[in-house]
């Protein structure tokens, strides 16, 4: 571009209503520590492994070619080509049904500020033509040998805009970051009960598990739950511990409670993961 073409560009420009009002930038953060991965063999998608823990962190998935099922908590979606899926975090999904031939997209990423209540995530969305343009931008950003974090940021910033209606976050409301309090104390303090957590965090029950459901998308009773029964079946399987010394270690009072509830979450006993 030569000067004449910025002196073009400049005439559409033109002069100011008003000097002391501009463009402000949005009021959001942007997406952080940002990662981005393709899958195109449907074997990885479901390797068997259980996390020991809920997973922390924003997933997008966008379908290339290929369709499958996610599964997110206790309801599917059919995911197709050209398709996009967005899963906030602590809701486990899992796969099934996916086509032998595929070309999927992952982003995983920190998100800041933002909640279940403050983006509007659920369902599967098509990726228009203007959102071809932004996901093309990201990418071509992201393999570029010197990558620039910020303008990654906001490139996926833009495109989950295009793709998903985002409310202005109330900073007075979530100036705390109640999830990773909740997740750092728990990982302290296996079998930390509600009582004890609203203590630490210096609130009410109730109003724990209010902050708390409107945060993550699920009660605060339910994540304790499976994130403790995840992490007894992380000891099983890679500690190799015994039914009982793992009931004992996740604070159930026997073992029956124990199995009857790892039953209920993983579809078998721990005895059979065992």
């Amino acid at each position: 571009m030569n000067n004449q073409n910025l002196i073009d560009l400049l005439h559409e420009v033109g002069g100011a209503d008003d000097y002391f009002k501009g463009v402000s930038r949005p009021r959001e953060m942007l997406p952080d520590n940002i990662l981005l991965f393709s899958r195109n063999d449907r074997g990885i998608l479901s390797p068997g492994i259980i996390s020991p823990d809920l997973h922390q962190r924003w997933v997008l998935i966008i379908s290339l070619r290929g369709r499958g099922n996610v599964k997110i908590d206790c309801s599917c979606e059919s995911l197709g080509p050209a398709e996009t899926l967005l899963i906030p975090p602590l809701h486990l999904h899992s796969y099934a049904k996916i086509a032998k031939s595929l070309n999927w997209a992952f982003v995983t990423f920190d998100w800041p500020q933002h909640t279940v209540s403050s983006v509007a995530w659920r369902g599967v969305r098509r990726l228009g033509p203007d959102a071809r343009i932004l996901l093309s931008s990201f990418i071509q950003e992201w393999i570029r040998p010197a990558r620039d974090g910020l303008l990654l940021s906001s490139r996926l910033y833009r495109l989950l805009r295009a793709l998903y209606p985002i409310h202005d976050p109330k900073e007075t409301d979530h100036s705390v970051n109640l999830i990773g309090s909740v997740h750092a104390l728990q990982l302290n303090h296996p079998g930390i009960r509600l009582a004890e957590l609203a203590r630490r965090l210096s609130m009410s029950e109730s109003h724990l598990r209010s902050r708390f459901r409107e945060e993550a998308g699920l009660s605060i009773g339910r994540y304790l739950r499976e994130t403790r029964l995840r992490r007894a079946a992380s000891w099983i399987k890679e500690e190799g511990l015994s039914v009982k010394c793992v009931s004992e270690r996740a604070g159930y009072p026997d073992v029956c409670t124990f199995s009857r509830s790892f039953s209920r979450l993983f579809g078998y006993s721990p005895s059979t993961m065992r």
